[in-house]
């Protein structure tokens, strides 16, 4: 076992108050790390891509850990990230220099544009089966992409 540790914060002056979200539990302090216990298993891309270029960073038929508690990706010019299931897939635009991540479950709810989720049951997620980077920018991208298991 290993132990993860998750700094993740924001602080927004604006109008005269500041806007701060966190991790944590609500009285930790903004520099207070969130840790969580993970079995220290890891798979990292470290790599650049051209523009007008897709690249596999993640397959669980080939890499390991094929199940994860945490997906990181930084990159320092704007792209996507598709997250693809066995019958459905999730793209995000991730701005340049902005982290994003995805906490707890590797695992995806691929819907229609206009479907919510509702009361009820809970939502049916899909296993996340592979990860994709694509490059739009114009320029090449450098990146780090690592999920934890």
């Amino acid at each position: 076992m290993a132990t993860l540790s998750i700094l993740s914060n924001f602080s927004l002056p604006s109008q005269g108050l500041t806007v701060q979200g966190k991790q944590g539990a609500a009285a930790d302090a903004l520099t207070d790390e969130l840790d969580i216990t993970v079995s220290g298993t890891y798979h990292l891309v470290l790599g650049t891509l051209a523009t007008a270029t897709v690249r596999t960073v993640f397959d669980d038929d080939d890499d390991v850990p094929a199940d994860w508690d945490y997906l990181y990706l930084w990159a320092d010019q704007d792209c996507y990230i598709q997250l693809v299931g066995a019958t459905g897939n999730a793209v995000f635009k991730v701005e340049a220099t902005v982290p994003f991540w995805l906490p707890g479950f590797d695992a995806v709810l691929a819907v229609a544009n206009t479907t919510i989720i509702t009361g009820g049951s809970e939502p049916s997620l899909e296993d996340i089966d592979s990860v994709v980077i694509g490059n739009y920018s114009g320029t090449t991208l450098n990146f780090f992409f690592a999920v934890i298991d």
